[in-house]
């Protein structure tokens, strides 16, 4: 039988051993069956890659290296048989939530194309689906990350067809994207936590400076069609209740959902 994650990445540079280390310890006791990617530099990264960045100088070549590393693993998963991958950046360790988390897959509808294993929601999020001691949540306004998701080979499709001409970091990106174009669903409690170590992904003073722009590559504005297929995901029902929560969240004052109390009930896709 198919293990449920067929296979697991994580991005790592070269000089970076101390995090390799780490990684493949915890990746080891969680019984995942994984594989190193050797992280990209702009020096490294391939042209095809590269000239998606369409404004030299707006990203970092740290960043720019992370977004390439993404895209190429997700190149992999792209092509391969279906069923459920992981990717994750080399800061993170799963928890004990992600057994829970595996066990409830075949619970989700079959549209849904990944989903994000960090970042509780900061608004009000509709009930996917619930089995198993794990949650499946549709958040009104998806946060941006990327420090560890699954994927299913149409999703990774999806996502290098939509990352043309960008110049947002794959964090931003990643959440950015959820919006009409990827199917994308938050696991929830979260699975993994961040380790405590030193990148050496930019050297000091190489990060990008001034404000993050939200939406920031080719296609990917809020256009009438996007917006209907975003809603259509929620359900009329579901979308209106979960902008009522959403409100409720902001007169609470509230920053982020970490008990779920903004969770509203299931919606035409839970399962």
């Amino acid at each position: 039988m198919r293990p449920v994650i067929v296979r697991a990445w994580y991005l790592n540079l070269d000089r970076d051993a101390e995090r390799r280390d780490a990684m493949e310890a915890t990746l080891a006791a969680a019984g995942l069956a994984f594989e190193r990617f050797p992280a990209l530099t702009p020096e490294t990264a391939p042209e095809e890659i590269l000239a998606r960045f369409r404004r030299p100088g707006v990203l970092s070549p740290g960043e720019i290296g992370c977004f390439a590393s993404h895209l190429a693993v997700l190149g992999r998963i792209e092509g391969a048989a279906p069923g459920w991958y992981a990717v994750f950046e080399d800061d993170v360790a799963p928890t004990e939530d992600l057994a829970a988390v595996v066990r409830a897959l075949p619970r989700l509808p079959a549209g849904v194309e990944v989903v994000r294993l960090e970042n509780p929601p900061k608004c009000g999020s509709l009930l996917v689906a619930a089995g198993e001691g794990a949650r499946f949540l549709r958040p009104l306004d998806i946060p941006n990350s990327s420090a560890g998701y699954l994927v299913r080979p149409e999703g990774a499709r999806a996502i290098r067809a939509a990352a043309r001409e960008v110049d947002i970091a794959y964090d931003q990106f990643l959440g950015a994207i959820a919006r009409g174009r990827v199917d994308m669903v938050i696991a929830a409690p979260a699975p993994i936590r961040h380790l405590d170590l030193v990148s050496a992904i930019d050297p000091a003073g190489a990060r990008r400076r001034g404000p993050r722009r939200r939406y920031s590559f080719a296609g990917s504005g809020p256009a009438p069609a996007r917006l209907l297929r975003w809603i259509g995901r929620f359900g009329p029902l579901g979308f209106a209740r979960v902008v009522l929560a959403t409100w409720a969240m902001r007169l609470a004052r509230v920053k982020i959902d970490r008990e779920g109390a903004y969770v509203v009930g299931r919606g035409r896709a839970a399962a």
